[in-house]
């Protein structure tokens, strides 16, 4: 538990990062770091949401950062956090994120679509 705590904190202090300076020194561990951290975390907690979110999120951010080759891998931890929570705003927009990092113009219209039905049912 404390490994999946560590793990969500770990995603947040790294999102702040990337969101101030995407090329900032020392991102790219702190992404190693967190991906380590969230495989760790999903070994021993296969089924804790917020493990899966953090993988696919540190998998995501590197994507983004130049490693496209994590693609793969921020895809499927994010479809294994949906699979827990398929109603997750914030994992539906990551997950959205790699469809089009991805090219994949079916996949981004259906979550796109998803994220509006939630949405419009939330009142979000």
């Amino acid at each position: 538990e404390q490994l999946v705590e560590f793990t969500g904190q770990l995603g947040k202090i790294i999102a702040d990062v990337a969101r101030e300076d995407p090329a900032a020194p020392g991102l790219q561990s702190l992404l190693e770091e967190a991906q380590e951290t969230g495989r760790a975390a999903v070994a021993c907690h296969p089924r804790e949401l917020n493990a899966q979110y953090v993988k696919g999120f540190a998998a995501l951010l590197a994507v983004q950062s130049g490693r496209g080759e994590r693609l793969a891998d921020a895809e499927a931890a994010l479809d294994e956090a949906l699979a827990l929570d398929p109603t997750d705003l914030s994992i539906l927009a990551l997950r959205l994120e790699a469809a089009r990092a991805r090219g994949d113009a079916k996949r981004t219209d259906s979550l796109t679509r998803r994220i509006a039905d939630i949405s419009r049912r939330s009142g979000s």
